[in-house]
């Protein structure tokens, strides 16, 4: 009798023992169903913020890319008015002779050189990244500024000449 009910306490022993273990592994497999649902929703949100991320990146390239095109156009139509003052005073200094024409010449190098900076800065604005945009406008406003100031300095010069020569000095003799 006395081995029966050792062999009932050992049986029963192993089934709580069994139990507990069944409990224990239940419990396990629930906290890892729970931590593979956790890293799912974490998966899927991090998914959504670099969707949210990439849409903004795209609508802030594209919203750049239109400030470049429109600020482009607006320097396209100022350097039409500008090259054709270029064209104007190029004709007009062709009409002055000698030492005159001499200091044209170099006015008229001077707004070439500086329309060349003026085309160099707006190839590099066009390859430039958002995070340089305002200094790189900046430098071609300024080249721009310059190109202006250059043409008109040599057509205030060469205006006055050419009118000169054009104009025939009064003879203070004749009556």
């Amino acid at each position: 009798m006395k081995r029966q009910s050792i062999t009932l306490a050992l049986t029963l022993l192993a089934a709580v023992a069994t139990a507990a273990c069944d409990d224990k592994q239940e419990a396990a497999q629930h906290a890892q169903d729970e931590a593979d649902q956790a890293k799912a929703k974490a998966d899927a949100d991090v998914q959504k913020a670099q969707a949210d991320a990439d849409k903004a990146k795209a609508d802030m390239m594209a919203a750049f890319a239109k400030t470049q095109a429109d600020y482009r156009a607006s320097i396209d139509k100022s350097l039409v008015d500008i090259d054709r003052n270029i064209a104007d005073l190029r004709a007009n200094a062709a009409t002055v002779p000698g030492a005159t024409k001499t200091l044209d010449d170099g006015l008229l190098a001077d707004v070439t050189t500086r329309r060349e900076a003026v085309r160099a800065n707006l190839l590099a604005m066009m390859s430039c990244v958002p995070a340089n945009w305002d200094a790189t406008k900046a430098t071609v406003d300024k080249s721009m500024d310059d190109l202006k100031a250059a043409v008109s300095a040599a057509s205030d010069k060469i205006k006055v000449k050419t009118a000169a020569a054009v104009i025939p000095p009064t003879n203070p003799n004749r009556h």
